[in-house]
């Protein structure tokens, strides 16, 4: 899946600490994956951007700042992360929303009463949307909880993904 995204999409990687020095207009997209922290200078500077159209993908972080994410995320009006869940069994996805944009082209041919074959996840950030805006939940587990969230800001969109992308936490295929 990486080798096709970097070859289909110029990318680029940036340390984490050296994000509030990137100019993010020259993007019309950011991936964060494994960001532990969002300063107060950096977090305006991601909600001018997503507002004037940028896109955000952050997948959590085991080791997140969760309060510098929450008043990124709640001032965004997208929600909050609250514990991280850890579960005794592993934990399959629900039916997700194929009619969502995200997965339009990819399941065109699939009927609607189609299985999904998900994930077993493991553990999970505990994540609870707010009841601002246009926001969809595209994929939940079977415990009811969030997996991949979308939230449009401005001009923009926000889409959460709860796991961390390892495999302690799911075999999400990513």
């Amino acid at each position: 899946l990486y080798k096709n995204l970097i070859t289909q999409y110029r990318t680029d990687v940036i340390h984490e600490k050296a994000l509030s020095t990137v100019a993010l207009a020259d993007y019309q997209a950011a991936v964060f994956v494994g960001v532990t922290d969002i300063s107060t200078g950096l977090a305006e500077k991601l909600d001018g951007w997503i507002r004037s159209g940028g896109g955000l993908l952050n997948f959590a972080s085991a080791n997140m700042n969760a309060a510098a994410l929450n008043a990124f995320y709640q001032k965004a009006g997208v929600g909050r992360f609250n514990q991280v869940v850890r579960y005794d069994q592993p934990v399959g996805f629900a039916q997700p929303d194929l009619g969502n944009l995200l997965f339009q082209t990819v399941f065109a041919r699939i009927k609607a009463n189609a299985e999904f074959d998900g994930a077993a996840i493991n553990r999970i950030y505990d994540f609870t949307p707010l009841d601002q805006g246009v926001q969809n939940v595209i994929i939940r587990d079977r415990n009811n909880r969030v997996v991949l969230h979308e939230a449009r800001v401005g001009g923009g969109r926000i889409f959460t993904c709860t796991l961390y992308p390892t495999l302690d936490w799911s075999d999400f295929p990513i």
